[in-house]
């Protein structure tokens, strides 16, 4: 059961972290256009 609540916690951390790194890149990206 701890092991089950700790993957779905760390599923949801790398989900908000993943969309930050891609909006992130875009900014970055955005800048070099510029």
């Amino acid at each position: 059961m701890g092991n089950k609540t700790f993957s779905f916690g760390d599923i949801r951390i790398r989900e908000v972290y993943g969309r930050y790194y891609l909006y992130s890149l875009e900014k970055i990206e955005g800048n070099k256009m510029k």
